[in-house]
């Protein structure tokens, strides 16, 4: 079983593991918990045997150091028990920085700050799910991230797919060879990048870092808004509902948004989103 959990970039991180049992009940496991975790480019940054805490069917935790998450970067760490071998694998994306904080959620809506109705926990969930939601729906990560991809090299330049892009931090052959990145220069906005020296032909596995220095101010705003809209779902009438009815009566409302041709079904939400998807296809055309 693989999950995944996001941090920032120098901060560190505590990572998390339930145990269960067959039906996905939190269970005691039998033997000690241990844990090893890699980076993308396989340096290892916890070595295998490092003990995970916790205790009885108690979820099980293991701290990054902050000096171990100074880059953007995807980390595996593989969660052992004693006796038995690998149980899961969380990967740990380190990203540039949060689309906004929970403090900034909480501030664009009064009622967010009544944390009994809106945890602290709900909230980082939607920001997750919204930052997941916008990126797709522009097709570029607006903070920076690493992302590892498969391409097939022929000459001096790789078009990476990712845009924009800001470095190849590592890249090997399909054979495992560590190739020098040393040389390697980019086209941000064409998401290609130039070796000096050329690549080696044939499939390559690279470890890119992509994605904006900022998001604007009113794309941030868009984005809290998301969020109190996905913390509300299970509380308020859905955005696309075209009626409520309250007993023997129904009432229709007016001009709903609707999921059909819309990105998030949000009016306002999707022109921002829109919009910038479309001056962003400009750019790179």
């Amino acid at each position: 079983m693989t999950a995944t959990q996001r941090t920032v970039v120098g901060a560190a991180a505590t990572v998390r593991w339930q145990p269960t049992d067959g039906d996905g009940t939190a269970a005691e496991p039998d033997g000690a918990i241990t844990v090893t975790a890699v980076r993308s480019d396989g340096t290892v940054v916890l070595p295998a045997g490092t003990a995970a805490t916790g205790t009885d069917a108690d979820e099980r935790t293991v701290t990054i150091p902050a000096g171990e998450l100074l880059t953007p970067d995807l980390i595996t760490v593989t969660w052992a028990e004693a006796g038995v071998g690998a149980r899961a694998v969380t990967t740990v994306e380190v990203v540039g920085a949060w689309w906004a904080s929970i403090a900034e959620i909480r501030a664009s809506d009064a009622s967010l700050s009544v944390t009994d109705v809106y945890p602290a926990a709900t909230l980082a969930r939607v920001r997750a799910e919204t930052e997941d939601e916008f990126e797709l729906a522009l097709g570029e990560s607006w903070r920076p991230r690493l992302t590892v991809v498969t391409v097939t090299a022929d000459g001096a330049v790789l078009d990476t797919g990712l845009t924009p892009l800001r470095a190849v931090r590592w890249a090997t052959t399909a054979a495992g060879t560590s190739i020098d990145v040393s040389d390697v220069t980019v086209d941000a906005d064409l998401g290609r990048a130039r070796r000096t020296t050329g690549w080696p032909t044939g499939r390559l596995t690279i470890g890119v870092e992509h994605g904006h220095d900022a998001i604007p101010a009113d794309l941030r705003r868009a984005f809290t808004w998301r969020c109190r809209t996905r913390a509300n779902l299970a509380l308020t009438v859905p955005q696309w509902a075209t009626a409520i009815a309250s007993g023997d009566q129904t009432f229709r409302l007016a001009a709903p948004s609707g999921r059909g041709g819309w990105i998030t079904g949000d009016r306002d939400v999707d022109a921002v989103l829109t919009r910038i998807r479309d001056e962003r296809r400009m750019v790179i055309l």
